[in-house]
């Protein structure tokens, strides 16, 4: 849970795979906060939480924090298909992107800066909130 700067595995969206840098979306549509009404789809809040904790899990062991999003919405995350995301970084290790696709096909995606000044679970939520450009 800590990789994904989150205390409690109920809000950790993304859900471990074989390969390293990919994980599948979790879509748990009980979530209080993720889904907070019925959707016929992925919410689009859900993809940018998981696009923030695929970032802080790629850039391991290095301890970050994320410090703004560029993201794109392509299509909608439908909720009956695995949903994968996969991570790469930049080469200094300063921005992490993250794509996520269902159907071979990209779906979202978002470039994630990061810097070395470490999220803690004692920082109030509103400083680890994603800031969009």
């Amino acid at each position: 849970m800590e990789a994904f700067g989150r205390d409690r595995f109920e809000d950790v969206v993304p859900a471990a795979t074989d390969r390293p840098g990919r994980w599948q979306l979790r879509m748990d549509t009980t979530h209080p906060i993720l889904f907070d009404h019925v959707f016929d789809h992925a919410p689009g809040m859900l993809l940018l939480e998981a696009a923030r904790q695929a970032a802080l899990a790629a850039a391991r062991p290095r301890r970050t924090a994320v410090t703004g999003m560029n993201s794109v919405f392509v299509k909608y995350a439908e909720l009956d298909a695995p949903c994968w995301l996969e991570t790469e970084r930049s080469v200094d290790g300063g921005k992490v992107r993250v794509v996520a696709r269902q159907h071979d096909r990209e779906i979202f995606s978002s470039t994630v800066p990061l810097s070395d000044a470490p999220v803690t679970s004692a920082t109030p939520a509103a400083a680890s909130a994603p800031v969009f450009v």
